[in-house]
Order: structure tokens, then C-alpha cells, then sequence
């Protein structure tokens, strides 16, 4: 409504996808705040350039994001508490748009083969040839039919981890390869045994099939010692300037940035 572009929107989600699902959490009535800085050429907005600090409220749950940088020296998203935003495992196989139409149990009935059985993962019902994204760094174990999973992808992760992408269209990734988090390995379809398109996500963890909805995803790293006080500096100016935006106001204001803020052109 205040005339920005999509982009903005898949950039903020990035941000907060290891801790919120955009696929199934979002709410009527959610409020975000975004500091981001904008390049102009002639006047017209000519492309986004970083997000500086983030917020998004769903009412149940609130996140907070200030960039900084990782101990490589590389931009990283912190929350508040120093910790980083980044998680081994994103929240979803999917960025947008898949209700969840079956989820993780030990006894549901199976609408093909007519009998109860367990169904250890997550049915999103996504469209034929949606993007199936790698919920996190690994190496495809496996790539090709596997009977009632039709065509399927299966990574294999550090910490005894495995997923698997299960009814796909197209794989786009071959065995041995290494993928990184993010990357999209296939397309979703309705192979196998499926009544309709969609993707069945599963996840393990030590040859234990897991809840992935529930489950507790490894801690995230936290800002160094040597780097706090720079840290306290960077989010104390970044939170004031979040806490200035009132999020039913129409119209884009500039930042009142302090001229020590990584840009001078930053705006809200």
C-alpha cells in the first residue's frame, strides 16, 4: 500500500525465516518495521540496498533483527539479545503461499491406500512447480524415484540431521552435490502416490523421523566478547529508530539516522 516493491517484502522474510513461518503464521492484522536503505537515479527509486534493523509483530510472537557482522566480518542479522538471527534450519521448504494440509502423525488415514498409517512429515499444498528450497547447508544422499514418494530429494546435515522432499515435478540438484541453505533443489508436483500437488517435507535426526512444526531448531551463535560494545553502540540507535515508526502510518518518512549509522541515506 505504500508503493514499495515485492523485493522489499522477500528481503524482510529472509531475515526472519529461521524463526517464523511466512507460509502458515502470517496474520490479518500483523505489523512489520523495516529501516532500509533506498538508491536513487534521477529521483526514482533505482534498487534496495541493505536492510539496517527489522521488526515484525504477529501479536503471539515479536522479532527484532539489527545488522551487524559475523565474526568473519561478514553482515549478519542480530536479535536483540546478541544472539544471531541465522539458524542451522530455515522454518519451511517453501518461501510463500503453502497452507499446510497434512501434518506429522503417528495414525492418519491414507487417502489413496485407504487404511491408517503413520505420515512422518508435513504436507504443504503448494501449486505444481513451486520453488522447493534446501532448509539448510548439506549434500544430496539421494535423487530420483523412490516408489510412493515419487520423485525425491534427500540432504543430509551436519548433527545427525536428514530431510527429505517428497511428490516433486522436477529435482534440480544430482547426488553428491553440496547445497547451500536457501537453494532450490526442485519443483513441486504431485508424483507417487499423491491426490493432488503438493510437497511432503520430513525431517530426521539420528535415524528418528521428527516433528519439524515442533521441533527446537540448534541454538544460534551470539556476538562475540570483543565485539559487544560496538554491538550495544549499533542496536541501541537501530531499536530507537524502530520504536519512532508507527506502523499504521501511511507514506515514507525519512530516517532521522545518527550520522555515525552505516548509511546517511537510510530510509523507513
Amino acid at each position: 500500500d505504500q508503493g514499495e516493491q515485492d523485493q522489499l517484502a522477500l528481503s524482510l522474510a529472509d531475515i526472519f525465516a529461521w524463526d517464523f513461518d511466512f507460509n502458515t503464521d502470517t496474520q490479518n492484522g500483523d505489523e512489520f518495521k523495516v529501516i532500509v536503505e533506498k538508491k536513487y537515479l534521477n529521483g526514482k527509486l533505482a534498487t534496495y540496498g541493505k536492510i539496517l534493523a527489522a521488526e515484525y509483530d504477529s501479536g503471539k510472537q515479536h522479532y527484532q533483527a539489527v545488522l551487524f557482522r559475523d565474526p568473519s566480518e561478514q553482515p549478519a542479522y542480530y536479535a536483540p539479545d546478541g544472539k544471531a538471527v541465522k539458524k542451522a534450519f530455515l522454518r519451511s521448504p517453501l518461501r510463500f503461499a503453502a497452507p499446510i494440509t497434512s501434518r506429522f502423525s503417528y495414525h492418519r488415514f491414507h487417502p489413496i491406500l485407504k487404511r491408517y498409517m503413520p505420515h512422518l512429515g508435513i504436507d504443504y499444498g503448494a501449486p505444481m512447480g513451486s520453488k522447493v528450497q534446501a532448509v539448510g547447508d548439506g549434500t544430496v544422499i539421494f535423487a530420483g524415484w523412490d516408489r510412493g514418494g515419487g520423485r525425491e530429494v534427500k540432504l543430509r546435515h551436519a548433527r545427525g540431521y536428514e530431510t527429505f522432499y517428497l511428490h516433486l515435478s522436477h529435482i534440480l540438484v544430482h547426488r553428491g552435490q553440496r547445497v547451500h541453505q536457501g537453494q532450490i533443489i526442485a519443483l513441486t508436483g504431485e508424483s507417487g502416490l499423491a491426490t493432488g500437488p503438493h510437497l511432503d517435507f520430513r525431517i530426521e535426526q539420528h535415524g528418528q523421523f521428527r516433528n519439524f512444526l515442533a521441533l527446537k531448531l540448534p541454538p544460534a551463535r551470539s556476538v562475540s566478547s570483543k565485539d559487544w560494545p560496538e554491538f550495544e553502540k549499533v542496536r541501541g540507535r537501530m531499536l530507537e529508530e524502530l520504536a519512532g515508526i508507527h506502523p499504521r502510518d501511511h507514506g515514507v518518512e525519512q530516517a532521522s539516522l545518527h550520522p555515525s549509522s552505516p548509511s546517511q541515506d537510510a530510509k523507513r
